[in-house]
Formats: structure tokens, C-alpha cells, sequence
């Protein structure tokens, strides 16, 4: 049975796993474009989310604890999640014709290596994932009692995997609609509208507020 103390910490973690979930951001939309592929949602999903486990304890071992100690460096990813943000909504108009790969077993093995290496380059490469799982939920994570600590984690950690397996199987769902005629392209396109007002957004909020919160 939960203490009252662990419960609090469970559903803190969980609210702060379930805020990035209806986040727009290169993660949930590569997740939605990787569903599309048939037989590759889970596959995708789960590099990313064993990706987020360890940034997430290595965050509540240190990098939460740098990040408070040295606010040059938050300022500096909040820098670098704007130009990454700009750089992959550029790049998804950039390719935004680009059609689902054929069935082909060799071409379906080079797709998926490239789906795999796009999971894992907007998280590792990601500054805003420093940033929310870091920062946020790094710091939120040392600032529990050591007894509630675990149960911070099975909360978030539980939110986000209901993040990364919900929106690669909304994407699985999504597949045979998005695959007839334009309407890749147009999801692509929105997509990379919606990334480059984000990192807008993100700057003009920097303008405003110097120090992120």
C-alpha cells in the first residue's frame, strides 16, 4: 500500500509525464510518421522510450543538478531547442513529398535503420528533451522525499509511455488514411509549419522572459 507521501509523488510524476503528452514536438511527430509504417510502430516507440529512461535517470543522478547550478546552460539549450526546432520543421517541408517506402524486404530494412536513427536524433540530439526531462522533471524528481523518489519515476515513466506507444499507434491507425494521395504531404507540411511557430513561439517568449521556465 502507498503512503499518502508516495501516492502525491506517483500522481506528480504522472502529470508531469502526461504534460508533454499533447505536446507538438519533433518526438510525437516522428512517432505519428513512423506508425504509418506498417510493422514499425512499436519497433520505433521503444527505442525512444528506453532512450527517455536513461536520459531521465541520469538526470535524476546529475544532469538535473548541473542544469540548476549553471543557468548559462539552460539558456544555451533553450537556444539550441529553437535552432533544432527550426532545423527539423525545415527539413520535414523539405521532404514533405516523400512517399511511404515500398514493401520491398531491402528497402523496408534501410527505411527502418533510418526510422530508428531519426527516433533516437530528435532524443539524444534534442535539447528540449534535456530541457522537460532534465530540468523539469530532474529536478522535481530530487526535490521528492528519498522514499517517493521511485514512485516520482513509475509515474513518469508511466506517462511517457503511454506518450511514445499512444501516438505510434494513432500513427499505425493514421497509416491507410495518410497514405492516399496528397494527404502525406499535407500532414508533413502542417507538420513543419507547426514546429517552425513553435520555435517562434519559444523566442518570443525568451524575449519576453530571459530565463526559461
Amino acid at each position: 500500500m502507498l503512503s499518502a507521501t508516495a501516492l502525491a509523488a506517483l500522481l506528480t510524476g504522472f502529470g508531469v509525464g502526461a504534460s508533454l503528452v499533447l505536446s507538438i514536438g519533433p518526438q510525437n511527430l516522428h512517432l505519428i510518421r513512423a506508425g504509418a509504417h506498417a510493422g514499425r510502430a512499436w519497433v520505433i516507440a521503444t527505442v525512444g522510450y528506453c532512450s527517455e529512461i536513461v536520459i531521465f535517470l541520469a538526470a535524476v543522478a546529475w544532469l538535473a543538478v548541473i542544469l540548476n547550478r549553471a543557468p548559462e546552460a539552460v539558456l544555451a539549450l533553450y537556444a539550441l531547442g529553437i535552432a533544432f526546432l527550426l532545423w527539423c520543421g525545415l527539413r520535414t517541408l523539405r521532404r514533405r513529398d516523400r512517399r511511404p517506402d515500398s514493401v520491398d524486404p531491402a528497402q523496408a530494412r534501410s527505411s527502418l535503420r533510418r526510422e530508428v536513427l531519426g527516433m533516437l536524433s530528435v532524443t539524444w540530439f534534442n535539447p528540449l528533451v534535456y530541457l522537460e526531462v532534465g530540468l523539469v522533471a530532474g529536478t522535481l524528481a530530487i526535490s521528492q522525499e528519498s522514499s517517493a523518489r521511485a514512485a516520482f519515476a513509475a509515474g513518469f515513466l508511466g506517462a511517457s509511455a503511454l506518450r511514445f506507444y499512444g501516438w505510434s499507434t494513432i500513427g499505425q491507425r493514421l497509416g491507410p488514411w495518410l497514405g492516399q494521395g496528397a494527404r502525406m504531404t499535407w500532414f508533413n507540411t502542417g507538420s513543419g509549419i507547426a514546429l517552425i511557430l513553435l520555435a517562434a513561439s519559444m523566442a518570443w517568449h525568451g524575449l519576453a522572459h530571459p530565463t526559461p521556465t
